[in-house]
């Protein structure tokens, strides 16, 4: 009913939601021409810039791909700094979410995402919404050679020397129409100005792959599979596979762009009850009351809403998190990774 209800406002409202479409298109068209031409500038840092993003809203996996890089480029024995902007953190200005030695703050300074990245790969992590500033500051702090910007398509301001865009395969791009009356953030004739796209969340059976691979080909890029792996829940306390549990009741919940696939990864088990909040959601006392209310035996949630629950509560016995692993596959369905295309793109970074 509620999804019902949400088509019929939409329908309702879709001449508003078209004009709001239209100018945003105009303003984001004005943008991108305003730096072709150099009016708006474009700096330049020492470092080795790779942007990670996406052209619509909602979940694409950028924070997974963000730290399976950094742990790729760490692996290689590269130094590396990410840089987010730290959605919806409680800080100001730049806040240094990790150095590469130490875990500073919580989740509310810094922001779901950017903590994830920082607890989960050990890697100096910066807040700031101005790259330019953080890149530099991270280049002589930290000696950074790379520089991994998360969520950065639409970040003109500074310079890019491989710029990642992920599209979910599922949603794709939608109606190809910009927000509010569709799902993109950009105009899709900017895919010609990435290096490399990354069709995510893939399946690999779902019918319409070869023809989104296909769509994508005529933008001329290197195009790469992103496959989730999820199998596995955890806490503070104790992993478990998926396939331990399946005889037990779970509740589900989580605050992210697209819950649909985390709730597709529980569909041939024992889901007593699931709740959804908005993205970023931040839980009030009686949400994670009436949640622990459930008689299943797991609760089971995402990392991202997992790392703002109360320390508390994240040593309970009965609430896990989903761990999500990625594995990245060429066009032809061979195993690849993400840091050997990036050096396929420019050969040169490999020494």
């Amino acid at each position: 009913m509620e999804l019902f209800n949400s088509k019929i406002l939409f329908i309702v409202l879709s001449p508003l939601l078209l004009l709001l479409s239209l100018i945003f298109s105009f303003i984001v068209i004005v943008r991108h021409i305003l730096y072709n031409l150099g009016i708006l500038r474009s700096h330049k840092v020492s470092g080795k810039v790779i942007s990670i993003g996406n052209i619509t809203v909602g979940g694409t996996r950028k924070t997974p791909t963000v730290s399976s890089l950094v742990k790729e480029l760490t692996s290689a024995g590269k130094i590396s700094t990410v840089i987010t902007r730290g959605y919806k953190r409680e800080s100001n200005d730049q806040f240094v979410v990790h150095d590469g030695k130490k875990l500073f703050g919580n989740v509310k300074n810094s922001g779901d995402e950017p903590f994830i990245i920082a607890s989960s790969t050990n890697t100096p992590t910066i807040c700031n919404s101005d790259r330019v500033s953080a890149a530099k500051f991270a280049i002589e702090e930290f000696d950074s050679e790379f520089i991994v910007l998360d969520d950065a398509f639409q970040h003109r301001k500074i310079k890019k020397d491989i710029d990642i865009v992920l599209i979910d395969e599922r949603r794709f791009l939608g109606n190809k129409f910009l927000l509010p009356f569709g799902m993109l953030r950009d105009h899709t004739f900017r895919l010609n100005s990435a290096d490399i796209l990354i069709l995510s969340k893939v399946s690999f059976v779902d019918s319409n792959l070869n023809s989104r691979i296909d769509y994508l080909k005529k933008f001329g890029k290197k195009i790469i599979i992103s496959k989730i792996i999820a199998d596995t829940i955890k806490n503070n306390n104790e992993e478990l596979k998926l396939e331990n549990i399946i005889d037990n009741n779970l509740f589900l919940f989580c605050g992210i762009g697209d819950p649909k696939n985390f709730y597709s990864t529980f569909k041939d088990m024992k889901v007593i009850g699931q709740r959804s909040f908005s993205d970023h959601y931040s839980y009030a006392p009686e949400d994670i009351e009436n949640i622990l209310e459930t008689s299943a035996k797991y609760i089971i949630t995402t990392q991202k809403d997992f790392v703002k629950l109360p320390d508390e509560l994240q040593k309970n016995d009965r609430i896990f998190y989903l761990e999500l692993n990625l594995e990245f596959y060429n066009k032809k369905f061979e195993k690849t990774s993400l840091l050997e295309t990036i050096f396929m793109e420019i050969p040169e970074w490999q020494n």
